[in-house]
């Protein structure tokens, strides 16, 4: 009988130190910023807000003569400003602020600028207040998602898109509803990367009375031709365990993920379930408990990941209406 374990947590639960928040001085940017600088690190982090700047091509330096190295000036100058300005709703989380602007391509310079500070969190905004905007989520957060070597925070907000900043600094540019501790939906596929997502979020220093909730989830049982030898019989005691062992693990997951909250004291939930759309069922159950925060390990599949189609961290990225951390650990 094949017995498939939980992979051994971290021993280090550790919060992010270094966090790179990439800005493009928008509302959704806004509201991505005053999320973060609401977030319960154990100690000060330090930030680095920065903002890539696609300057005018070139070109244009030989119409306007004399008059191009001005306007260039004039364009760096207004985009340090800004940045440094925006850096201020920081004051009440860390001293250690610092601020950057990048010229070049948007994406690919942040990516390098997160490499160069060793940010191990980088926290970009997204726009989605429908289903369409999430689906779309916009080509530099979208690249920033997929390419970054550490965490990505994607923060989403529900509150009003035209809301100016001080309604943003009034609700904590939706970072969680003010009159409840926060609720949080960790997602578990039963990998190490699963697991040490877990243990990085325990770092932080929730309040009394948050919510975890630690979700496994599994797709139903495969068909018994999975399981065919080469003449194309069926052990049933075979697919029996191994179904069984799936379960098992998922189970064992939730358990090792839980240890670090529960030592901390705080209302934690766990739960297997089973689902068609693994990333659908977890932006449905982060819509349905309100979660101010959904987490997924962006490596390590289940052993049923085959028959999954597309990545599920992709999936929760486009679709969540719920800020979002994905996770990269580089374990499996």
């Amino acid at each position: 009988m094949t017995t498939l374990t939980a992979p051994a947590p971290q021993v280090a639960v550790e919060a992010p130190s270094r966090v790179l928040m990439a800005t493009d001085l928008s509302r959704p940017a806004k509201r991505a910023a005053r999320y973060l600088a609401r977030l319960p690190f154990p100690s000060p982090p330090a930030v680095r807000l920065t903002k890539s700047v696609e300057l005018p091509p070139g070109s244009l330096s030989f119409c306007l003569g004399d008059e191009w190295p001005p306007l260039m000036a004039s364009c760096r100058d207004a985009a340090d400003a800004a940045v440094a300005e925006e850096a201020t709703v920081f004051a009440d989380l860390t001293q250690h602020v610092s601020t950057s602007v990048l010229h070049g391509s948007t994406a690919e310079e942040l990516l390098a600028e997160a490499g160069r500070f060793r940010a191990d969190l980088v926290v970009v905004g997204a726009v989605g207040h429908n289903a369409v905007e999430r689906a779309l989520l916009g080509s530099t957060s979208d690249r920033l998602a997929t390419h970054a070597a550490c965490p990505v925070l994607v923060v989403r907000g529900t509150a009003d898109p035209d809301a100016t900043v001080d309604e943003l600094d009034a609700t904590g540019g939706d970072a969680g509803a003010p009159d409840r501790p926060p609720r949080l939906l960790i997602g578990c596929d039963g990998s190490a990367g699963g697991t040490d997502a877990a243990y990085a979020l325990a770092g932080f220093d929730w309040p009394e009375g948050t919510r975890v909730t630690l979700l496994s989830l599994t797709l139903p049982d495969p068909p018994e031709w999975a399981f065919a030898d080469s003449s194309g019989a069926v052990s049933a005691e075979k697919y029996a365990a191994m179904c069984q062992a799936v379960r098992d693990r998922c189970e064992g997951a939730v358990q090792a993920a839980s240890t670090p909250f529960r030592e901390r004291g705080y209302d934690v939930r766990t739960e297997v379930a089973e689902t068609d759309h693994v990333g659908e069922a977890l932006c449905d159950r982060a819509a349905a408990e309100d979660a101010d925060l959904l987490v997924v390990a962006d490596r390590g599949r289940n052993l049923w990941s085959r028959f999954l189609v597309g990545s599920t961290s992709r999936f929760v990225l486009r679709h969540s209406a719920r800020p979002v951390w994905l996770h990269r650990s580089g374990r499996g």
